[in-house]
């Protein structure tokens, strides 16, 4: 009994470490990009790295209390910060830091990462707010429903069974659809995650194949997004001075997403065998890459290509779900205004036919 309860509480203790170091990871990266910013602007100012990180803490406080000690320690032991940072701070950042300290341009890939990462949460804040509103308004209308369905029909129900009158059809039919409205809901949530999970399985298995994403409509989104994160991750090894062969050894040994490693390994083993570069990222990548892969080669300029592929990744994302965004509006807007209609079907009808019966 003692040795199970001491596995489960180190099973407990071990779920609530990784717990803790998603929330540093993920969930607290607009304070790390603050502390970012801030330290390579001291760093370019000609200030040591322990003495710009210690001025750093002092405004932020408790808010990057654990970034700042893990740094500083790895500092003071004369060890790089890069593996401090790993289990507390995004893979891509990790990715930046080890680049700058092998290339000693520590300022330079914090300021890059910090500038990234504002620009992914500007990105996403944006799509957010445009959503956000007709969401709001439909879960608004569905929560009438379900307390119409729930109080107000049962309610008129018993006046007609006071009444001892017999209800009309049309009430029973709503009161019919808004019973089977939590259901239909829970079954529809759980379709829903259930088929998220098995495209998810699919697309990880396949990748891990060497297969690409073959999803309706988001396939190619899926695709430009990975090309994008990809050329972001290797012309940061390459900016560093690392060979093609080496930089691509590095993603696949990195932290980075399992999908990024599978792929970096598979690219690195056909440039062994003798391909080029265009050629090794033949495949289900964004069509544009090899092409212009194919243009560096000729002139030797392998991080500018992978620099514009992963703009014109960004812009590309930025166009069509911004399109999407704008459909989604009159959608959103015509499916509430639908449901408005039910609501007040729902309530009025009923009412209509207790005053006529009372009359």
């Amino acid at each position: 009994m003692r040795q199970w309860i001491d596995r489960w509480l180190s099973r407990f203790a071990s779920g609530v470490e990784w717990a803790r170091e998603q929330w540093y990871r993920h969930g607290r990266s607009s304070d790390l990009a603050e502390l970012c910013e801030q330290w390579a602007a001291l760093l370019e100012a000609g200030l040591p790295a322990d003495t710009s990180l210690r001025h750093v803490n002092r405004p932020l406080g408790r808010r990057c209390g654990v970034w700042t000690a893990a740094a500083l320690e790895a500092l003071e032991g004369g060890k790089p910060i890069a593996p401090a940072w790993s289990r507390l701070a995004p893979p891509l950042l990790a990715a930046f830091l080890a680049a700058g300290e092998a290339s000693g341009r520590i300022a330079d890939m914090l300021a890059l990462w910090a500038a990234h990462e504002r620009g992914r949460r500007t990105w996403f804040g944006r799509f957010a707010r445009t959503l956000s509103y007709p969401l709001l308004l439909t879960a608004t209308t569905m929560g009438a429903l379900l307390f119409c369905g729930q109080v107000v029909t049962p309610a008129l129900e018993q006046v007609f069974r006071q009444m001892q009158v017999a209800p009309p059809a049309s009430f029973r039919w709503v009161q019919a659809g808004l019973r089977a409205l939590p259901t239909a809901l829970a079954a529809g949530s759980f379709i829903a995650a259930l088929s998220g999970w098995v495209v998810w399985y699919r697309g990880r298995v396949r990748f891990q194949q060497g297969g690409g994403v073959r999803l309706p409509v988001i396939g190619s989104v899926l695709r430009t997004a990975k090309t994008g994160t990809f050329c972001v991750w290797l012309d940061v090894m390459l900016s560093a001075g690392l060979p093609v062969v080496d930089a691509l050894q590095a993603i696949a040994q990195s932290l980075a997403p399992l999908w990024m490693r599978v792929r970096a390994e598979q690219i690195w083993q056909r440039i062994l065998e003798g391909q080029t570069l265009a050629e090794a990222f033949a495949g289900d990548w964004d069509p544009l890459l090899p092409m212009l892969l194919h243009t560096a080669e000729a002139t030797g300029d392998t991080p500018q290509a992978l620099r514009r592929m992963s703009r014109y990744a960004e812009r590309d994302l930025t166009r069509r779900l911004e399109r999407w965004a704008r459909w989604s509006e009159p959608v959103f807007t015509i499916l509430t205004a639908g449901l408005v209609g039910v609501t007040l079907y729902a309530v009025l009808v009923p009412m209509y036919e207790v005053v006529n019966v009372i009359a």
